[in-house]
């Protein structure tokens, strides 16, 4: 139940619930709902505030059981996606298995966001993807040369954004960065999704 709790603030970090929405959203009856909750204030996993005579709801974000659930359910997410997107399926795979066995390469995230992450892409939509490495500077150049190879291969435009962790942490700072909000709200974390919820929450808390 906390998993299906937290998943409602997957895509909106700054909502507030109350009792009878999470109830609705969820569609399970409010009394085990009102149980649940009250069970995951007693754990500090959901903060419960009153106002006027109703109670919101919201991640403890500074709990790590919060980024626990968030990873799981990003992988649960990731997974059902690619099940369903073969071409996608192959071109992530390929990425990640290419892009490490370049000379010290370390991949930290990889994100997809845009229209085939809202689910609302068309055959000529393009793959937008965000990267995450240590240093912008240092891998830049080998991962728009992988992701032009691929594309080539694939005959569909794939677009990376690589960022470095400082970049992301910034962008997410400012709430009116139309990239970071992009990727809060739609986003399927392919790969490293402990590392992307680290530093998310990082900002959030």
């Amino acid at each position: 139940m906390q998993d299906k709790i937290i998943k409602l603030f997957y895509n909106d970090l700054y909502a507030e619930f109350t009792i009878n929405e999470l109830a609705k959203k969820t569609n399970i009856s409010y009394s085990y709902v009102h149980r649940q909750v009250e069970e995951l204030e007693s754990k500090g996993i959901l903060v419960v505030t009153q106002r006027t005579n109703r109670k919101y709801c919201k991640p403890n974000y500074n709990n790590p059981e919060v980024k626990t659930s968030f990873v799981k359910i990003s992988n649960q997410i990731a997974e059902n996606f690619l099940k369903k997107r073969d071409k996608i399926f192959f071109i992530v795979e390929k990425l990640l298995s290419v892009l490490p066995k370049k000379t010290d390469f370390n991949l930290l995230s990889v994100v997809l966001f845009g229209s085939l992450a809202k689910g609302t892409d068309s055959k000529k939509s393009d793959i937008d993807l965000f990267i995450l490495v240590p240093s912008k500077k240092k891998y830049d150049e080998t991962i728009e040369t992988e992701c032009a190879a691929l594309s080539r291969s694939f005959g569909v435009e794939i677009n990376p954004m690589v960022s470095e962790p400082t970049n992301l942490l910034t962008m997410l700072k400012d709430k009116e960065h139309n990239v970071a909000n992009e990727i809060l709200k739609n986003k399927i974390i392919l790969f490293g999704a402990e590392k992307f919820w680290e530093l998310i929450l990082e900002v959030i808390k």
